[in-house]
């Protein structure tokens, strides 16, 4: 039910989110409505349901339900716009506890904000695996140009990375492109032994080259169709149903 977008399902996610007897099913039912406050922000459902999706998914993250519960809140409240959103996350960063600044750094990289940039940088050779491959991620998600370096050296670490940081990488160079990513992505190509790993450096070089296309077009003033770059660049990740995008940009035009 991740792919779909169907406002029919709000109700029996929140219904689930609040009334499941099941921690893990109120946790995935908070994490399903992240959809709907992303297709919210870009206006594609109706704002009384959309500030509803928000209203609730607050309620639950300064409720007293179970910390996973509530931190798979604060992720899907990553795509809002509303002000006290920043707040939250801005606390959860704070909070000590590496769960929450796991959360806050996959809540900044759907943020479509640059305020975080700092931040996201500081962590992204954070000790704990967890906390580290949600600031990789979250650097690729926002295109920061200043994790290009620092990501760079990471490939150039090789089988030393874990698979799942290793991916991570991989894909947020292709997020972020320009000098160097491509020749890079092509000689873990060419090395790799193993066919996954190829495929997924095959479709990291393919978002590379929509990432540098666009930022081409753009650079010649050529006009870029937004809606074909949203249907393109969406990503849904099957495991953690996580909405990963190119269209931050669009997004905090919208919010500024």
């Amino acid at each position: 039910m991740w792919e779909s977008d169907d406002v029919r399902l709000v109700p029996v996610f929140t219904k689930m989110m609040f009334e499941d007897k099941e921690e893990i099913v109120r946790a995935q039912a908070a994490s399903a409505l992240g959809l709907f406050v992303y297709i919210g922000e870009l206006e594609a459902i109706p704002s009384f349901s959309h500030q509803k999706i928000e209203d609730d998914l607050l309620k639950v993250l300064s409720g007293t339900d179970n910390p996973i519960v509530r931190r798979r809140a604060l992720e899907s409240l990553g795509f809002s716009g509303r002000e006290e959103v920043s707040v939250l996350i801005r606390k959860a960063y704070d909070d000590g506890d590496t769960q929450w600044l796991a959360s806050a750094l996959f809540a900044m990289g759907r943020s479509a904000d640059e305020q975080w940039e700092e931040s996201i940088l500081k962590n992204l050779d954070h000790s704990d695996p967890d906390v580290q491959v949600e600031a990789i991620r979250a650097a690729g998600q926002l295109e920061l140009d200043s994790a290009r370096e620092p990501l760079l050296k990471k490939i150039g670490e090789g089988e030393g990375l874990d698979v799942d940081l290793r991916a991570a990488v991989i894909w947020s160079l292709s997020q972020i492109g320009g000098e160097r990513v491509r020749e890079e992505l092509d000689k873990l190509y060419d090395a790799t032994e193993d066919e996954s790993e190829a495929e997924y450096i095959e479709d990291a070089m393919d978002n590379l080259s929509f990432t540098d296309g666009v930022t081409d077009l753009g650079m010649l003033g050529f006009p870029v169709d937004e809606e074909e770059q949203l249907n393109t660049i969406i990503d849904i990740n099957d495991q953690e149903g996580d909405y990963e995008s190119g269209d931050h940009k669009r997004r905090k035009k919208k919010h500024d």
